[in-house]
């Protein structure tokens, strides 16, 4: 008789947008995007949680957040939560994903972006991108989809205004609908960027 090991996946995932965050008792719920329970996840120590691709904490998680987590399956213990930026308007299928990087480039030189993409837009309508309260670009959503790509040498295409440098100090990115002024996006960067 031969012995037969079976290994059963241990781990689950879901995917849908945040339904609620408790930070006293480190929980967070999401709702699936298909017909499913919400599943209710423990924070723990290990958890890493992303928002637009950025290390986060709980505390930053907003309900109406499109969200996908994986989980220990028998404690519901969450491995790792990724969030988009949240929409704020009619366009709850619209994310967005924007970051700051410094490059050395030589000993004397270094170079700041920001990129800034979105998805889930309104075909060929302009958006406005405003950061920290500068609008920056008014771009036209090609088949639904924007990206800007600014540098501090105009290397990109795009120059980085100097209001917003250094880029390490940048707080908020907001998308709007250039038509109404409507912000359709919005994100918050940690206020502790390292």
């Amino acid at each position: 008789h031969r012995a037969v090991r079976i290994a059963a996946n241990s781990t689950g995932e879901v995917t849908g947008h945040v339904r609620s965050v408790d930070t006293s008792a480190a929980l967070v719920v999401i709702a699936p995007l298909v017909d499913g329970s919400p599943v209710e996840l423990h924070v723990v120590h290990s958890t890493v949680i992303t928002i637009g691709g950025e290390p986060a904490n709980l505390g930053r998680l907003q309900v109406g957040m499109a969200a996908r987590a994986t989980y220990h399956i028998p404690t519901f213990d969450a491995l790792a939560i990724e969030a988009r930026l949240l929409a704020t308007g009619d366009l709850q299928q619209s994310g967005g994903r924007a970051t700051v990087r410094v490059e050395s480039i030589r000993e004397d030189f270094r170079r700041e972006s920001l990129l800034v993409s979105a998805e889930g837009l309104i075909s060929d309508v302009n958006y406005r991108v405003i950061v920290d309260g500068v609008g920056v670009e008014i771009l036209t959503a090609r088949f639904g989809f924007m990206r800007a790509h600014f540098t501090s040498d105009g290397s990109s295409g795009q120059l980085l205004p100097p209001l917003l440098k250094p880029v390490v100090n940048i707080k908020r990115v907001e998308v709007q609908d250039a038509r109404t002024g409507q912000t359709v996006l919005a994100g918050n960067f940690p206020l502790n960027l390292m």
